[in-house]
């Protein structure tokens, strides 16, 4: 009995030890520092922002940054510092490469912070391919020191970079036309009709009844379906006009951006 206990410990001390093994990599890999640009989409000739975020700062003073973009489509018009890592020397000429710096040399502590530390914002050019990702590099040297702390010592970053990919506006068009239905006839069954006309739509369409602009009498009495047909349930109606707001929208796809639409039809009920 003994000798089956001593077995059952060994098991469970071996067991024990090899999930240890996996405990300091899961956690090495949550609390590694990083510099990270996002990825945004922007309609091609409209403007787009794209954040420089830091996380697992295990504290610097001083840092320098590369931004490389194709400077054919993005233009870059507007740098805001996110005031989280001191006194910013940020370049002045907006230019790939550009160079994003903090210096901090007389600070007698590490900035620990972490978040958004600057946000760039891009002019995307009209000749821009519909559905094409544009990288927003980051780079920075660290046998240069370009990152270091207090110590004087570098501080190692991963970097990952983002993009901006060019879309344009959603060609969905929507137009909505006045629809009679039968008092009578809704006593006897559910009635459809189709005031709404869906056209040109990029990426999935759907469309649901607003509450706010719909008139109570018939607001639980209906439903749509994603392509406008709008079905009144059977049962008793009051006589007269009831106003349905039916809002359309297109998901979009790597080309197109999403859009809503919103009609309010009018439906006479005779």
């Amino acid at each position: 009995m003994t000798h089956r206990f001593i077995k059952h410990i060994s098991a469970v001390l071996s067991l024990a030890v090899i999930m240890s093994l996996f405990v300091p990599c899961t956690s090495f890999a949550a609390s590694t520092p990083t510099i990270s640009a996002s990825s945004v989409k922007a309609k091609t000739g409209g403007s787009v922002s794209v954040a420089i975020n830091m996380a697992n700062n295990p504290g610097i003073v001083s840092a320098t940054l590369t931004v490389t973009y194709n400077s054919k489509i993005l233009t870059l018009t507007k740098v805001k510092d996110g005031g989280l890592l001191g006194n910013n020397v940020h370049k002045p000429e907006y230019s790939s490469p550009y160079t994003l710096a903090w210096e901090n040399d007389t600070a007698q502590n590490n900035y620990m912070t972490n978040g958004k530390i600057a946000v760039l914002t891009f002019k995307v050019s009209k000749s821009a391919a519909a559905g094409t990702s544009y990288p927003v590099k980051l780079s920075y040297n660290f046998g240069n020191y370009d990152i270091y702390n207090k110590d004087l010592k570098p501080v190692s970053f991963t970097l990952k970079s983002g993009s901006v990919t060019a879309v344009k506006d959603n060609p969905l068009k929507v137009s909505a036309s006045k629809m009679t239905v039968s008092a009578s006839t809704l006593k006897k069954k559910s009635v459809k009709v189709k005031p709404l006309t869906i056209k040109g739509a990029q990426g999935k369409v759907s469309v649901s009844v607003e509450k706010k602009g719909t008139s109570s009498s018939v607001f639980k009495k209906i439903k749509v379906n994603r392509a406008g047909t709008v079905t009144f349930k059977k049962g008793s109606y009051k006589r007269g006009n009831c106003k349905v707001k039916l809002k359309v929208s297109a998901g979009g796809n790597a080309k197109y951006l999403s859009k809503s639409i919103t009609k309010t039809v009018t439906i006479k009920i005779k």
